[in-house]
């Protein structure tokens, strides 16, 4: 499989953070979260910008970069958001009942996701065909970007995405299977069921159903 040199990308990015610096940064963090499934290792480049500081510039960094981030991750949203135009009424109607199900735990998995160097877009592109809220997303990406940036450029060491030892484009591929058939399973599962299920028979019932519908 072929896929373009963005090799080029990665020096143009390194050369806007060494010579504009935190405009750098936030242009940098913004194009890198922007595309799906970017392989682009941003942070890696901020890192070498931010270790170089002291302390309170690299807290500048930090946020500046994590608040690029969030916004490119708002972009991602919206492409999701896109897809969901060609669902159908039905399917609209069950993604409701999903969003209001998950919408404490889901808070805080697109903090984690996006805290950790985990592939965040195989979560945050199924978010936007369900019509997550941006503004609920928009913070709770901010806060995740922010920390990652910030342990970025502590421990660039040990921030390693999981996914470096595979070559570029089985990465993209996996990436790219995990996301439709998480998509899939939340726009197939009939949520009003395991709704349903809870109040009359309970926890488990409602997870009983869950497994029934996910089968």
């Amino acid at each position: 499989m072929i896929l373009p040199d963005l090799s080029w990308l990665e020096h143009s990015m390194s050369w806007l953070i060494e010579n504009y610096g935190l405009p750098g940064v936030f242009i940098v963090s913004l194009i890198g979260n922007s595309i799906p499934y970017s392989t682009i290792p941003y942070l890696v480049l901020i890192a070498l910008y931010g270790a170089t500081l002291p302390l309170e510039k690299q807290i500048l960094v930090a946020i500046v970069g994590g608040l690029g981030a969030a916004l490119g991750k708002v972009v991602v949203l919206m492409l999701g958001r896109a897809a969901r135009t060609v669902l159908s009424e039905d399917a609209r109607d069950n993604l409701e009942v999903f969003l209001k199900l998950s919408k404490r735990s889901m808070l805080f998995a697109i903090f984690v996701f996006a805290a950790l160097p985990l592939p965040d877009d195989v979560l945050y592109m199924p978010l936007g065909v369900t019509g997550y809220s941006t503004t609920r997303f928009f913070i709770s990406v901010l806060a995740g970007k922010i920390i990652i940036t910030w342990l970025t450029i502590g421990f660039s060491d040990l921030i390693i995405a999981p996914f470096i030892a595979f070559p570029v484009w089985v990465q993209i591929l996996l990436l790219l299977i995990i996301t439709v058939v998480l998509t899939y399973i939340i726009i197939k599962i009939k949520w009003i069921r395991v709704v349903k299920a809870c109040p009359e028979g309970g926890m488990v019932k409602g997870i009983q159903i869950f497994f029934e519908e996910l089968v």
